[in-house]
């Protein structure tokens, strides 16, 4: 009987911006995928009160992935996630080139090496896959 072997990769991640209040909750309020590309708005709430609106937005992708944060305690362990930031570049370990998949799962994205970005809140977050750096801005 053979038995698989998985390694699992520890997250390396990159911060790029995009403030997150460290004390209150944030949220992902809005996600729209048109061909004029992915646009994410995250809200930063204190005391109930949204203090922050920014708005993510990538002109093209591969693909993406909305998850409970719940469902990426891995996510969690890497210390860079602490930081009151949302928006983050895996440079390993994340979907695309850490975490155990199916075979003939994400075979172009492997091989044409994908930059991956990661939308970090308190309530919900976001993998995307895009060569294109995402603009970030205060709404």
């Amino acid at each position: 009987m053979l038995k698989a072997l998985y390694v699992i990769m520890d997250i390396e991640a990159k911060i790029i911006g995009g403030g997150r209040s460290g004390s209150g909750e944030s949220e992902i309020s809005e996600i729209s995928d048109s061909p004029a590309g992915l646009i994410v708005i995250v809200e930063a709430y204190t005391k109930g009160k949204a203090t922050q609106r920014q708005k993510i937005t990538f002109s093209s992708h591969r693909g993406y992935r909305v998850l409970d944060e719940g469902d990426l305690m891995r996510y969690e362990k890497c210390e860079t996630f602490h930081q009151p930031y949302c928006l983050y570049q895996i440079i390993k370990g994340g979907w695309s080139n850490g975490e155990i998949t199916e075979p003939d799962i994400l075979n172009v994205s492997k091989a044409t090496s994908v930059r991956e970005w990661f939308i970090a809140t308190t309530n919900m977050s976001i993998n995307v896959l895009s060569d294109c750096k995402p603009t970030l801005e205060n709404v």
